[in-house]
């Protein structure tokens, strides 16, 4: 276990040990299937003279984050955040030693994309330009469904991630969401799910990205084109993963009306240039849709605030040094 891992559990113990209930039965039943502990270890903890938390941080380097699922699967997640902010607050990034990766659809066999073509190529223009002096970059056009998840696939299995310290994946073309899943068009109308893409940057799946951050900006989700969407999964090990969305397709149309109207990816782009990710990534990405969202404002054109959400561990920030 990291070092930082065992100064946690050893300064937290005492908190632990009075709000964690071992011998509860949803406890013991997920210590086993945990694997953290052999079968013999266990029955010293349980019943001889072994201690649950001077064992633990002996129990390899995946054994820490281990203990963060069991304590989430067992109604314990304040704890088990206090934990990893504690003990992991913040990733700290080196320019030049990411890697980014740009899909942009922006003509459809199946879909009418009218009026937003001039959009999505001003974004990802834009959003390249800005990356590749800080990251080293991919770019894909028109990609149909299948070859969006091959480029991808392809591009989290590069052996070069191996001296990676992070990446961006940014997919411009359509979304739909229904309650059970979010899926993406490829250019022939087709789509990729969400959770497909997002599997192939799992810990077991993308070994050299684990522990680093992983950031997607993706489509809105927000307008319907299909009634026939399945019911996908997320692997359990998708970690350090953050999840951004562009704005909803029909504000794009209404960006055009505005004088001197920038397009969300514009304005990330200058910032991504200007304040030189001074700032945590998530405060650069706040900041931008802040601007984005008060030129529409000021032409009485309501928005809200974006969605971001974080799969797995992740760390407070991402800082770029």
């Amino acid at each position: 276990m990291d070092y930082r891992h065992r100064e946690v559990i050893k300064k937290y113990s005492p908190i632990l040990r009075q709000s964690i209930n071992l011998d509860q039965d949803d406890m013991v039943d997920c210590l086993s299937k945990s694997k953290i502990f052999t079968t013999r270890m266990l029955k010293d903890i349980y019943h001889g003279k072994a201690s649950f938390f001077e064992e633990l941080p002996t129990r390899g380097p995946d054994a820490f984050f281990q203990f963060i699922k069991l304590l989430k699967r067992n109604s314990h997640t304040p704890i088990a955040d206090k934990l990893c902010h504690v003990a992991i607050p913040a990733y700290q990034i080196s320019n030049k030693n990411g890697y980014s990766h740009i899909t942009l659809n922006y003509e459809f066999e199946k879909i009418n994309s009218e009026g937003l073509e001039r959009g999505f190529i001003l974004e990802a223009s834009n959003l390249d330009s800005a990356l590749q002096k800080k990251f080293n970059c991919n770019y894909n056009v028109n990609r149909k469904a299948d070859e969006l998840y091959s480029d991808l696939k392809e591009f989290s299995e590069m052996d070069s991630l191996g001296s990676a310290n992070s990446c961006i994946v940014i997919i411009l073309s359509f979304g739909t969401k229904d309650k059970n899943s979010k899926v993406i068009y490829g250019s022939d109308g087709e789509y990729v799910r969400l959770h497909d893409i997002l599997n192939l940057f799992s810990d077991a799946n993308c070994p050299s990205l684990k522990h680093k951050p992983k950031i997607f900006l993706l489509p809105s989700f927000d307008d319907s084109h299909s009634d026939s969407i399945e019911r996908v999964e997320l692997s359990t090990d998708v970690n350090d993963t953050f999840l951004w969305y562009f704005p909803p397709v029909k504000f794009y149309k209404c960006v055009n009306n505005v004088q001197d109207g920038k397009f969300f990816g514009q304005i990330l782009s200058e910032k991504i240039r200007t304040d030189d990710l001074a700032y945590d990534f998530e405060s650069v990405l706040k900041s931008s849709y802040k601007v984005f969202i008060n030129q529409l404002n000021r032409e009485n054109i309501p928005i809200d605030d974006p969605e971001f959400e974080q799969l797995g561990f992740c760390r407070e920030k991402i800082l770029f040094t």
